[in-house]
């Protein structure tokens, strides 16, 4: 399988998310020009944006009297932004580096190397790029993944030389990652309900699904404690995210009948915002 069909059809993959937030314009101008993204679409509450004029991979929601992040809570862990090439993830992180945006983090898991950092207001972002999927190693029908230091100046070195200016017009989200409180559960709804397959776990810790063999397009951890709240609904953080499904099918008739008969009640919708073309 080529790696481009890990987030194309057949293959079900995460697409879209939206976020609340507390300052619009400071957030806009972070993902447009820290991030170089594109607005496709916006208002005074809402600001759609992706990597090209048709295809939003990040909705900013605002309202009036927005709370702050809590600093352990359900929800988003990190966004991956996955990028075409190692070339142009370079060409991105050095971007952010000349503009002493802080960068949190860097590894290599053998499958992508990726940076860590976070928007003005906290909400954790991971920009990556996939190792050739050739290289990956499986054991027992688990992908191997780690977290080793990652060659930032060799990696660098490598970069597109252009000087940055927009996000590369065929980035996507490679994964979402989250807050969760138990990963049985969590593991049920996915992989009965939904379809996704365990690709690894850390310890009783984590938990990494994906379809088609990806190293994982979503994953699950306990990190936040037990006790980490849920997110209230005017508060900054995710409000929702989208999966890209292949065709109506498979988005309705086929999903509907394994969520009830995990005993999952659904709501069947169409999104109500053009640029967003999946369910959330």
């Amino acid at each position: 399988m080529s790696d481009v069909q890990f987030h194309a059809p057949p293959t079900v993959f995460p697409n879209h998310l939206t976020l609340m937030v507390q300052d619009m314009e400071k957030q806009k101008q972070f993902y447009t020009k820290q991030l170089g993204m594109t607005v496709i679409q916006e208002s005074e509450t809402e600001l759609f944006l992706g990597a090209n004029k048709e295809d939003a991979l990040l909705t900013l929601k605002t309202t009036a009297g927005v709370a702050d992040k809590s600093s352990r809570q359900l929800g988003l862990f990190h966004v991956a932004f996955l990028l075409p090439n190692r070339e142009l993830l370079g060409q991105l992180v050095y971007h952010l580096l000349e503009n002493n945006y802080p960068v949190q983090g860097a590894s290599h898991h053998l499958v992508s190397e990726a940076f860590y950092l976070a928007d003005p207001e906290g909400n954790g972002i991971e920009l990556y790029a996939d190792r050739p999927a050739a290289s990956w190693a499986y054991q027992s029908g688990q992908v191997v993944m780690t977290t080793e230091r990652l060659d930032v100046d060799g990696l660098l070195a490598v970069r597109e030389q252009a000087p940055f200016s927009l996000l590369p017009s065929h980035t996507r989200i490679g994964h979402l990652h989250f807050h969760v409180h138990n990963l049985e559960d969590i593991r049920h709804f996915y992989e009965n309900g939904l379809g996704f397959a365990v690709m690894t776990t850390y310890g009783d810790q984590a938990l990494f699904m994906a379809q088609a063999n990806y190293h994982h397009h979503l994953a699950f951890n306990l990190w936040a404690g037990s006790n980490a709240p849920r997110r209230s609904e005017r508060q900054v953080g995710m409000v929702s995210y989208s999966l890209m499904y292949p065709d109506e099918h498979a988005r309705t008739q086929a999903n509907a009948s394994a969520l009830w008969a995990i005993h999952f009640k659904i709501r069947l919708h169409s999104s109500s915002t053009p640029p967003v073309h999946a369910l959330s």
